[in-house]
């Protein structure tokens, strides 16, 4: 929980300094369309950019942590699973403060995975008798996707070679 809640603070606290040392820098794109520049905002590039680079860097361990719940090996460390999934929760958790102009269905996705991190913290990652090995499969396999939040959040933008 220590993890959780350093990481949501020092997340939080990223966001601020970034955007106030680029707050220069036109990051929005050029579209008309209000609703949409509603949505994809500084604040959105800059939270789901980091995502990407955080969950980049969490995939080798969620790679193997995956290979374990999948073959089902007997070797759960709970503190790198509570470090992975701190880290997972902390993102949309620090998320949800920092932008809070964002879809609904975002919205629904970063309450879900804050409800998960209790359940399994609560539960102590208790592999056998609870429904953790799922929520940490599902936590390990989303980690790997941050390619995804990084192509979200450069979207709408000209990146030549992105």
């Amino acid at each position: 929980m220590i993890v959780y809640i350093s990481s949501t603070i020092f997340l939080f606290l990223f966001y601020n300094c970034y955007e106030y040392k680029n707050k220069n820098k036109d990051y929005n794109n050029s579209n008309t369309n209000t609703k949409l520049n509603n949505i994809v905002s500084d604040r959105y590039i800059i939270v789901n950019k980091t995502k990407s680079y955080i969950l980049g860097a969490l995939t080798p361990l969620a790679y193997y942590y995956a290979m374990i719940f999948l073959y089902d090996f007997d070797s759960h460390n709970k503190i790198i699973l509570d470090f992975i999934g701190g880290v997972y929760a902390a993102t949309d958790l620090s998320a949800m403060f920092y932008n809070r102009q964002c879809h609904t269905s975002t919205w629904i996705h970063h309450i879900i995975v804050q409800l998960l991190y209790l359940y399994c913290y609560l539960n102590n990652y208790d592999m056998e008798t609870s429904l953790c090995k799922p929520i940490c499969v599902y936590c390990c396999f989303s980690s790997m996707s941050y390619i995804v939040n990084y192509r979200v959040a450069i979207r709408y933008k000209n990146h030549r070679y992105e």
